[in-house]
C-alpha cells in the first residue's frame, strides 16, 4: 500500500491552491484543519501543513506526541519573503522547529530556496490538476480582469492605469475584487468570492486576465484562466514558472513598473482574430499537461523518499 499523505492548512488562498491541484490529483489528502486531531495514527501516514502560522506549532507538536511524521509546504518566493519581512520571521520559526525535530521535513515549490539555506529545506514542485477545463468561447466586450490580493506585490496600480493607455478601445471592463479608486472606464466591482464554480465562471466570461506581479512563488491564477479559456497577461516572475517554448512570450509584460507596457501587451489580445486566441488557448493547454505530468511525478517521487 502507498503511503497515506494528509494535508491541511489556514485558509491562504495561494497555499488552499496548492493543497487542491494536490488533492484533485490524488498526491494526497486535503482536510480541514480542525479535522486533524481525528486522524488515528499510523506508521504509513505523513502530514504536510502548507504555508506556516506561529499558531501551526502548537498542531505541530501535538501531531508529533501522537507519532505522526509531520512538515510544511513553504509556499513564498525569496522575493516576496523579502516585501513582508514577517515571513522571515515565521522563516526562522521554521528552521527552530527543524532544528528541535519537532518538523520532520519542510518542502518549498521554489529552486532556489534549497540552495540559499541549505539542508533546512527540500524542493517540491507544485502540484497541477488538468480538470477544471472549459470550452474556450470569446466574449463580445472587452472584459478585463484583476482578481488578485489587494497586496503591494501583486502591482495593483500599475495594471489598473495601464488600461488608460488603451485609447483604441473605449468600451473596456474592468472586473475586479479590488478596493480602487474612481475610474474614467467602466468598472465591476466584486466581493471577495469563496464559492470556487462562482469564481470560474467569472473568469470564463472575461477576454484577458491580469496577473504582471512583482514576485510570485508559482501561479495558480495563471492556470486558472488557461482552463477558463481566457488569455492571461503576466509578468516575468511567473513566467519564469511557464518558459517558453511551451508557453508563448507575448502574453508576458517585460516591465511590470510601467502601465505603458503593460498596455502595449495587453492590445494585441483585444485585436486578435477568435483563431488565433483560441489556438493560443490550445498551446497554453498543452504546454500545462506536459508541465502537470513532470511536476506530478517528480512531487510523488519526493514525497515518497520521506
Amino acid at each position: 500500500m502507498g503511503r497515506r499523505i494528509i494535508t491541511s492548512a489556514f485558509n491562504f488562498p495561494g497555499v488552499q491552491s496548492v493543497l487542491r491541484h494536490g488533492h484533485a490529483e490524488g498526491i494526497w489528502t486535503r482536510i480541514e484543519l480542525q479535522k486533524l486531531n481525528t486522524i488515528e495514527q499510523d506508521d504509513n501516514a505523513l502530514i504536510i501543513l502548507g504555508g506556516f502560522t506561529p499558531d501551526y506549532a502548537q498542531i505541530i507538536r501535538k501531531l508529533k506526541k501522537k507519532g505522526f511524521r509531520t512538515g510544511i509546504f513553504w509556499t513564498s518566493s525569496l522575493g516576496q519573503m523579502e516585501q513582508v519581512p514577517e515571513e522571515i520571521d515565521l522563516f526562522g520559526q521554521v528552521g527552530s522547529l527543524l532544528q528541535s525535530k519537532d518538523l520532520d521535513f519542510a518542502l518549498c515549490g521554489d529552486q532556489t530556496l534549497p540552495v540559499i539555506f541549505g539542508g533546512r529545506l527540500t524542493y517540491a514542485p507544485y502540484p497541477l490538476s488538468m480538470k477544471e477545463s472549459y470550452l474556450i468561447k470569446r466574449p463580445k466586450e472587452h472584459k478585463i480582469g484583476i482578481f488578485l490580493p489587494q497586496h503591494p506585490r501583486k502591482n495593483i496600480l500599475n495594471q489598473v492605469f495601464s488600461l488608460l493607455f488603451l485609447t483604441h478601445h473605449p468600451s473596456i471592463q474592468l472586473h475586479h475584487n479590488l478596493i480602487l479608486p474612481q475610474l474614467p472606464f467602466q468598472t465591476i466591482s466584486y466581493q471577495p468570492i469563496s464559492d470556487r464554480d462562482k469564481f470560474l465562471t467569472i473568469l470564463v466570461s472575461l477576454t484577458l486576465s491580469l496577473m504582471v506581479t512583482h514576485t510570485e512563488s508559482f501561479g495558480y491564477s495563471f492556470v486558472d484562466a488557461v482552463l477558463a479559456g481566457t488569455i492571461p497577461i503576466i509578468g516575468p516572475a511567473m513566467a519564469e514558472y511557464f518558459p517558453q517554448p511551451d508557453f508563448p512570450l507575448p502574453i508576458t509584460c517585460p516591465n511590470p513598473d510601467s502601465p505603458k507596457e503593460i498596455a502595449l501587451t495587453i492590445a494585441p489580445w483585444l485585436e486578435c482574430s477568435d483563431n488565433h486566441r483560441t489556438q493560443t488557448i490550445k498551446t497554453l493547454r498543452k504546454g500545462l499537461k506536459e508541465l502537470a505530468e513532470k511536476n506530478n511525478a517528480q512531487l510523488r517521487n519526493i514525497l515518497g523518499g520521506l
